[in-house]
């Protein structure tokens, strides 16, 4: 902008401030993940574990998605079991992996397509689902997708499509409460998920 300053037009100057903006959010993005992951891995790290009810959580969450959802015409549909037992863990962590998981799902969800979050359990685990309509995972990328700065090369892993930290995060912080998280694939949208341990009485 600064060496052609005199030689654009108001459309390529336009064009210009957009692409310097898209790089700035993608900059900014990664710096607030890195720093979200040095924080997990600090040996110091203290998780605030408290009992609560993820099925709350869980509808808090789709409450807030439901507008930008909306906003990006895609269906969001919701199957949270009342029922849902308590569970141990850092809410606000908790918090994040719903989120990440929703943002990778909405980014690559078209127009017109759908996401479906279901919370469900058993005596031992609570399962938290998030459905999307997007492109699905390929074979290839199912066993290294919540790796570390991980791009595969399927439609799922676009390069303006993230840094490839949002899943590792989402790992890290299952794992910090003995949890499981995991994705399921099949020729049309993809399926991630995670386990919790269901609180003892």
């Amino acid at each position: 902008l600064l060496l052609k300053e005199n030689e654009l037009n108001d459309t390529a100057r336009r064009r210009y401030l957009e692409l310097s903006l898209s790089y700035g959010e993608r900059l900014s993005r990664l710096i607030m993940e890195l720093f979200e992951l040095s924080t997990l891995d600090t040996p110091s790290k203290k998780l605030e574990m408290v009992p609560f009810s993820i099925a709350e959580l869980a509808q808090d969450v789709a409450e807030k998605w439901s507008f930008e959802t909306e906003r990006r015409n895609i269906r969001f549909l919701s199957d949270i079991s009342p029922d849902t037992p308590f569970t141990m863990g850092d809410i606000a962590l908790i918090e994040r992996v719903f989120e990440k998981l929703l943002e990778n799902s909405i980014r690559f969800t078209p127009s017109g397509g759908a996401i479906r979050l279901v919370v469900s359990s058993n005596d031992q685990l609570i399962v938290a689902r998030i459905e999307d309509t997007g492109p699905g995972v390929g074979d290839e990328d199912v066993s290294r997708i919540f790796d570390r700065f991980y791009r595969g090369d399927s439609a799922r892993f676009e390069p303006d499509k993230g840094a490839g930290l949002g899943l590792f995060i989402a790992r890290r912080i299952i794992e910090l409460h003995n949890g499981h998280i995991g994705v399921e694939h099949g020729k049309s949208g993809a399926c991630f998920f995670f386990t919790l341990p269901v609180l003892a009485n």
